[in-house]
């Protein structure tokens, strides 16, 4: 199984039917913000270019994840949200592949993807991948606004993601909602 990243707007609903995700046999998801926080757009790009080339750097973005699950672990079933305002194409994209190819399951705009669709489980036909990298954001129906937006850092020392409050740009939480981006 090829290992995948996912990209787009991202977030969860909670109480309906699709609200959690148990992880299947042999899966491990990495993100990289906590949950109910939004993930900074440009660092999500630097990671994408750091697993979507010739030769990833699988273990370096590894070890700058904030949260990691593993197989049989209960979690919120995110949305992954197509857009047309971020740098590369939304969806699902096989590591190790250049960009340039575009997702092999794409996201479009307007439309979603919860998790379990995307990665698949037993009541599919398998799993797409065995690591996925979730660069979407986390964000939740209740939300906090606090301003800490210091939670973790990419490869190159940016600021990967934070609760949903004015960003460092000013950005109301609101227009941080409608731009999806952080800064």
């Amino acid at each position: 199984m090829p290992n995948v990243v996912i990209t787009g707007h991202g977030g969860r609903k909670s109480g309906t039917s699709k609200g959690s995700y148990v992880i299947p046999p042999g899966v491990t998801v990495y993100f990289f913000t906590k949950d109910k926080q939004l993930l900074n757009s440009d660092g999500s790009d630097l990671i994408m270019d750091n697993l979507c080339c010739d030769h990833p750097r699988e273990q370096a973005v590894r070890n700058i994840a904030v949260e990691v699950k593993t197989a049989y672990e209960t979690i919120p079933n995110y949305i992954a949200y197509g857009t047309n305002d971020f740098r590369d194409p939304t969806g699902a994209y096989e590591v190790g592949q250049p960009v340039s190819n575009g997702p092999f399951s794409p996201i479009t705009n307007g439309t979603q993807k919860y998790l379990s669709d995307i990665i698949g489980g037993q009541s599919s036909n398998g799993v797409i991948g065995s690591h996925i990298y979730w660069l979407c954001c986390r964000d939740a129906p209740i939300t906090t606004n606090s301003t800490d937006i210091t939670v973790a850092t990419d490869l190159q020392g940016h600021i990967l993601g934070g609760n949903i409050s004015a960003s460092v740009s000013g950005l109301k939480p609101s227009e941080v909602k409608q731009t999806g981006k952080w800064q």
